[in-house]
């Protein structure tokens, strides 16, 4: 987990720095061993091993959880609801080292009724944010907090102030 978040200004300055990323580097970041973002470079790797496991686990879980119940099920559920959260998160930082969004409509878990806000659990904290969703809003923020516990080289914090 990461030590300390990047700031979403360094990641919206990342992004706006990185206007011109082509299929070329897509492809490069397919086999490569580090993302082409500038101001960071990412073990992707390390990422997409982790991805792999946590499909694994998903898989897992969901086939103990559609046979009949023996037993409570609720710890499992909620597990895999955790699972579910950590890969759509690692999925929003290896399609930002692409230049592309994975979310792309507001999310019903965490929405609030009627608005455009969602609560937003911020990775590697136990803290959760209210925010205006967009696509880009909800990248910077996933991809600010997650993508220095995959920094290859250490990443210093931004302060503010």
């Amino acid at each position: 987990m990461p030590d300390a978040p990047l700031a979403n200004d360094s990641i919206k300055e990342m992004n706006m720095q990185t206007t011109t990323e082509t299929t070329s580097n897509h492809d490069a970041h397919r086999g490569g061993t580090a993302s082409q973002r500038p101001g960071i470079s990412l073990d992707l790797p390390r990422l997409r091993r982790d991805l792999r496991e946590l499909v694994a686990r998903s898989l897992e879980l969901k086939a103990t959880l559609r046979r009949p119940w023996q037993a409570p099920m609720a710890e499992l559920q909620s597990e895999l609801t955790e699972v579910r959260r950590l890969t759509t998160e690692r999925l929003v930082l290896l399609a930002w080292t692409r230049g592309k969004l994975h979310i792309r409509s507001i999310p019903q878990v965490g929405r609030v009724p009627g608005t455009d806000d969602l609560y937003v659990q911020v990775p590697g904290t136990y803290s959760t944010r209210l925010v205006r969703f967009t696509p880009e809003s909800y990248r910077d923020l996933i991809a600010g907090a997650l993508a220095p516990s995959y920094a290859l080289d250490p990443v210093e914090p931004s302060h503010d102030g």
